[in-house]
């Protein structure tokens, strides 16, 4: 009995959290600070569980590195690795600037058990109907501004592992359920 009194407490904290956006970094207390202002939203997106980052207000609606897409539907996928951690990533896609912006649709993150951040959380930062300016200017197979016509997603990875030895060997990415 006291297993189910557990487990329907868990679901009930689920449920009530995943109705209201919380400050990120009650999620990821060792990773942020207090006083981002992100807020976030538990959500599964395409079948794993992570979060969606809330837009925000006009008063910081620079924060929010997106404009409209257009009227071309997503066909393409454009992967990329951040070469940064999990911290300054999300800084930068939020960061309260003029000129100079860049996102992405998701951030997968890394393994890092230093901040106890378990890899493959997709976090949503950019809605889909919406561009994000992951690609720059950009071009392929005859198609120009691909930010447009894609989705962009970005690993949380430091990139090649053993580079300066000539050793490129290639990063891991699990994804969590």
């Amino acid at each position: 009995m006291k297993t189910l009194y557990s487990l329907c407490l868990f679901l009930i904290t689920l449920i009530i959290k995943s109705s209201f956006a919380m400050p990120i970094e009650d999620i990821f207390p060792d990773v942020f600070d207090q006083g981002t202002g992100i807020k976030v939203l538990a959500k599964s997106i395409h079948g794993l569980k992570g979060y969606e980052i809330e837009e925000f207000p006009e008063s910081e609606k620079n924060r929010n590195h997106w404009d409209k897409r257009g009227e071309d539907p997503v066909q393409y996928l454009v992967m990329h690795y951040t070469v940064s951690n999990f911290r300054r990533t999300l800084s930068t896609f939020t960061s309260n600037v003029n000129e100079g912006r860049v996102s992405a649709h998701y951030v997968l993150t890394q393994q890092d058990d230093a901040y106890k951040i378990e890899g493959g959380i997709p976090i949503q930062i950019v809605p889909e109907a919406m561009r994000a300016w992951h690609a720059g200017i950009s071009s392929w197979n005859g198609l120009k501004n691909l930010n447009a016509t894609s989705l962009g997603i970005e690993n949380i990875n430091a990139g090649f592992i053993g580079a300066r030895q000539g050793n490129h060997s290639g990063f891991p990415l699990i994804l969590h359920k």
